[in-house]
């Protein structure tokens, strides 16, 4: 996560639309503080790249529950290893537990972590070699004699690779956080500069709002055809939007309305499916300051076909 708890896709995805609009909007960005030129655009663009190419938390979860898995199947091997030398053991020493104990018939039982095991692993490639011609006497294979070193330094391997990952997966989380914080500070000064310039030039000023952090802040449905829901329950003054109809090619209507409200007005904004969202300040979606109770923003689906949307609140 970045400072501002945005995932690592998302504030990729935010930096590059703020890198957008003030490659448009330089000349004035240049204007209102003359560090802000071509050049101070390239390093953030270059920011941006370094953060997007550093792996996410799912690569990095990803890459540890393979080492686990391998570490697993080394493991089972191991086990399945012992469980058939067993059966030589004993028929080598059918009365002798003395020495069925030296084979560790009376520690296996408690192994049960992986350390265990490659401790228990070593002593058992040891009493193999002593007793390596008693073992053969009653056929157990000399391949399986030469390879136990091989199953040993395989789980040590495959533990020491598990451990040192999740060393460096702490180090890759701090680095992804480094990189992303420095994204985060380079869109916070153009938002900041952003707001104050274009305060009153809405259409400019929505460009540099950030979607609000918060699990009420974003949502993505679809709704079933003549439906009609509260995308945003409690809107006020002060709220902008992103908004975008995702499928079909049809239409869906948004707009603000008193709680409760049944009726679709005749203002009501129409979007039809795109590439890209669209933003909206509260009262070019219908909100009306005189009014002292709560207002929803709606949606409404007048098509015969279910159509999908997403809609997320811009601070």
């Amino acid at each position: 996560m970045s400072k501002a708890n945005y995932s690592q896709a998302d504030m990729i995805v935010i930096a590059r639309r703020f890198h957008y609009f003030a490659t448009l909007d330089l000349a004035d960005f240049t204007a209102f503080d003359a560090s802000i030129d071509a050049s101070y655009l390239s390093a953030f663009m270059a920011a941006i790249i370094t953060a997007e190419n550093h792996p996410d938390d799912e690569t990095i979860l990803d890459i540890q529950r393979a080492y686990t898995a391998a570490l697993e199947a080394q493991e089972k091997l191991c086990r399945k290893t012992y469980q058939r030398l067993k059966l030589f053991v004993e028929k080598a020493f059918p009365t002798n537990t003395i020495t069925q104990d030296e084979f560790g018939f009376n520690d296996y039982k408690n192994v049960m972590t992986t350390g265990e095991l490659m401790k228990f692993m070593a002593k058992l490639v040891f009493t193999v070699n002593k007793y390596s011609a008693n073992l053969l006497a009653v056929s157990y294979p000399a391949s399986d004699i030469a390879n136990l070193p091989v199953l040993q330094a395989d789980l040590t391997s495959a533990m020491t690779a598990q451990d040192a990952y999740k060393n460096e997966r702490v180090h890759l989380t701090q680095k992804r956080d480094e990189l992303l914080t420095k994204v985060y500070e380079y869109v916070i000064y153009l938002g900041k500069i952003g707001k104050i310039m274009y305060e009153d030039n809405r259409p400019q000023y929505i460009r540099y709002l950030l979607p609000k952090v918060g699990n009420s802040s974003a949502t993505s449905r679809r709704i079933s055809s003549q439906a009609r829901v509260v995308v945003f329950a409690n809107v006020t003054i002060d709220d902008y939007y992103t908004l975008r109809v995702l499928v079909n090619g049809l239409p869906l209507q948004f707009y603000v309305a008193p709680n409760g409200s049944t009726s679709i007005p005749a203002n009501a904004v129409s979007l039809t499916p795109s590439a890209s969202a669209t933003d909206f300040s509260i009262d070019e979606l219908g909100f009306d300051p005189q009014y002292t109770g709560t207002q929803n923003l709606f949606v409404y689906n007048p098509n015969t076909d279910e159509v999908g949307y997403t809609a997320e609140v811009l601070t």
